[in-house]
């Protein structure tokens, strides 16, 4: 009795393994393999080498210390008027606010709109609307070309992996502006050397050009994806590193002067919460990392991709590419070849067994090294590729062993 005779031999090979395929690219189809992908992603992420922090930033953060040191919070607008007089007098590039500032807080309120108004350099946030959920508004006087965005894009599970630069839809009041707040800091700094940013055309589409680069965006089936919501324009979020991003001070060390002024200098300045009261955090792919779930303030998110973009056109940092549909088909149906012929020469299960976990480990090594050379395949999808026929031969391998004994038994007892 040989049940596993259509999967050992080389035409039940070929046709369990078109089957197994098949059920595979529909998985996959439907999203089935995304969480797993994104998993994977975290891991490598965590796992390439970090960067040093970025000298062209500071974060200034306001620690839970900080409020609570505080008479009033939110802080009023003479404080915040103070804060950022404080901070221009050591002449940065520009300086990122990561906080509504949308009501008045008395007092001060005239004061703070006369410095926005007369500081091109500072650069508020706003947040878009949508439909279950009313934008807030930039500070009053602030002009939209000085304003950016505070959204980011969030992954199912609420992991930000994901940037949106900018988007193309007209919002008639409230947060009007097109661009987000990281693309208008790295945009006023760029400027300011001479770079700006430029829209060309190709293959009958347009890409955003910054310098010598060209930013393409996501698609919803780059890497790992498969469906994600890529409305305007996106890139994917390639982290600095999961430990310090920049030099940071505290909202204290600035009002009582104790920052070194050559921290402040010619730097993006990023001004933000960090006080996990504030509900200002977000999981990133270094969040699984330990046995503590940790979460990243907003304003630190923003900074990645700001050091993201600066990397990018002046270091010449390259931003994480994709393969195409038809490279993914191939290079999953590639380890599934790998797994049938496994299945079809090796007759022993253990060996079976060993030699396709040894395959299992060039996928992902395959996938790791790519990975740090700034690219991002697939990697669970062709790993079910490369296991599906070789576990089917095993399990039916097993049953049969199990049957034979069973068989065995049942005829010594009755004949």
């Amino acid at each position: 009795m040989r049940l596993y005779l259509t999967i050992s031999d080389l035409k039940g090979t070929i046709l369990t393994g078109i089957a197994l395929i098949v059920l595979l690219f529909g998985t996959r189809q439907f999203e089935r393999l995304e969480p797993w992908e994104l998993n994977v992603f975290d891991i490598m992420m965590q796992l390439r080498p970090s960067l040093p922090p970025d000298p062209r930033l500071l974060v200034v953060e306001v620690t839970e210390n900080d409020i609570q040191s505080l008479e009033q919070w939110p802080m009023t607008d003479a404080l915040m008027h103070q804060l950022l007089s404080q901070l221009k007098q050591h002449q940065p590039t520009v300086v990122g606010l990561d906080m509504y500032r949308d009501i008045p807080i008395p007092p001060g309120n005239s004061q703070l709109t006369q410095l926005f108004k007369n500081s091109d350099n500072i650069i508020p946030i706003c947040r878009l609307g949508n439909e279950t959920r009313r934008g807030t508004p930039p500070p009053e006087g602030v002009s939209q070309d000085q304003v950016g965005f505070s959204d980011l894009p969030i992954d199912e599970e609420g992991v930000v992996r994901r940037a949106l630069l900018f988007h193309n839809s007209d919002i008639p009041e409230g947060c009007t502006t097109r661009f987000s707040f990281n693309f208008q800091l790295a945009r006023y700094y760029l400027e300011q050397k001479g770079i700006e940013p430029q829209t060309i055309q190709q293959n009958g589409k347009e890409y955003l050009k910054w310098g010598d680069i060209v930013f393409k965006p996501l698609s919803p089936t780059s890497g790992g994806y498969q469906q994600a919501d890529t409305g305007g324009y996106q890139i994917l979020l390639n982290y600095r590193t999961g430990q310090k991003l920049a030099d940071s001070v505290t909202l204290t060390d600035v009002l009582e002067d104790r920052v070194d002024p050559s921290l402040v200098k010619d730097r993006i300045v990023l001004i933000g919460i960090s006080a996990p009261a504030a509900n200002d955090l977000f999981s990133t792919p270094y969040s699984s990392q330990g046995e503590v779930l940790q979460k990243m303030p907003g304003v630190v998110v923003h900074g990645h991709i700001v050091s993201q973009l600066l990397s990018t056109v002046l270091d010449g940092r390259p931003l994480l590419g994709f393969w195409s549909e038809w490279e993914e088909i191939l290079w999953i149906l590639g380890w599934a070849l790998v797994g049938g012929s496994l299945t079809w020469k090796i007759r022993h299960p253990l060996v079976l067994g060993l030699s396709t976990i040894g395959a299992l480990i060039v996928v992902f090594g395959i996938g790791f090294f790519i990975f740090t050379q700034y690219g991002w395949i697939p990697v669970v999808a062709p790993a079910f590729a490369l296991m599906s026929i070789p576990i089917v031969n095993i399990s039916l391998r097993l049953l049969e062993f199990i049957l034979n004994i069973l068989i065995h038994a049942w005829l010594t007892e009755f004949f």
